[in-house]
């Protein structure tokens, strides 16, 4: 094993640490059994695929210098004899022309740390505004739901914050119009991120049908809102299908009630 600086541990450390952030596992100066001898991998990456184990090698350079060609035909080698998926040369200073010529058509990858940080944040940010998008879907079905058996009628503004109320002719009663509010604001987010202008959140919801101001968020505090909007939007629309489920119940007793016929 190569006689490392603490930096390039260090390195090292931060490039495994990354890779199991996205649920891989990595192991720091893995120990390999290779055609002829052991080899000293700087970070092993390994991960299922489809069913299949896949292994990637990841070389460290912590150096202060653009990498060259020579060493990336070493990781070439490397990777051919044990028989590895792909071979990844990280380094934060660039590569020489050289080395990009020399990975032309291979299995070989030249990037940085500081990269696959920002190529993963834009997959994560991705997989989160999905799963919303999908979550987002099932919240308005929901309460779509109960408007059928609710209608919107004004209140006291005393008693909630919009001055409106969902309520049946029962007297069973829930506040939907923040959960549409939020389920708004929630859709023109997603939107706007799918259209590639970011994540744009209204400054605060309206009941006049007025575009709210928009303003550009960062990636997580925006993600982080849209899970509150929604969150939010749930835990109404849960109240209101208990409210519902027991009055339902109670009309269900009261009609078994009836029907009972008294012994003579």
């Amino acid at each position: 094993m190569a006689n490392k600086s603490s930096a390039w541990h260090q390195y090292q450390e931060n490039v495994a640490s990354f890779f199991r952030s996205i649920g891989y596992t990595a192991v720091v100066d893995a120990r390999v059994k290779g055609v002829r001898s052991g080899e000293d991998i700087d970070v092993l990456v390994t991960f299922e695929q489809h069913g299949l184990k896949t292994t990637w090698i990841i070389e460290c350079k912590h150096v202060g210098r653009n990498v060259e060609k020579a060493e990336v035909q070493i990781l070439k080698t490397l990777v051919a004899e044990l028989g590895a998926d792909r071979g990844i040369i990280l380094s934060e200073k660039g590569f020489q022309k050289g080395a990009y010529d020399a990975v032309d058509m291979t299995n070989i990858t030249l990037t940085s740390l500081a990269s696959l940080r920002t190529m993963a944040q834009g997959k994560f940010i991705y997989d989160r505004i999905q799963g919303y998008a999908h979550a987002l879907n099932r919240i308005r079905f929901r309460a779509e739901d109960l408007l059928g058996w609710a209608t919107f009628q004004q209140c006291d503004p005393a008693e909630t914050d919009f001055g409106f109320i969902a309520q049946n002719r029962d007297g069973v009663n829930v506040n939907l119009l923040p959960v549409f509010l939020n389920v708004t604001r929630a859709q023109r987010a997603i939107d706007s991120y799918m259209r590639g202008k970011g994540l744009l959140l209204g400054s605060s919801g309206t009941i006049t049908g007025q575009e709210p101001r928009c303003i550009i968020e960062d990636g997580d505090s925006a993600m982080d809102k849209i899970g509150s909007l929604l969150q939010t939007a749930t835990s109404i629309v849960s109240y209101g299908e208990r409210q519902l489920q027991e009055h339902n119940q109670q009309q269900a007793e009261a009609i078994s009630n009836q029907c009972i016929v008294p012994e003579v």
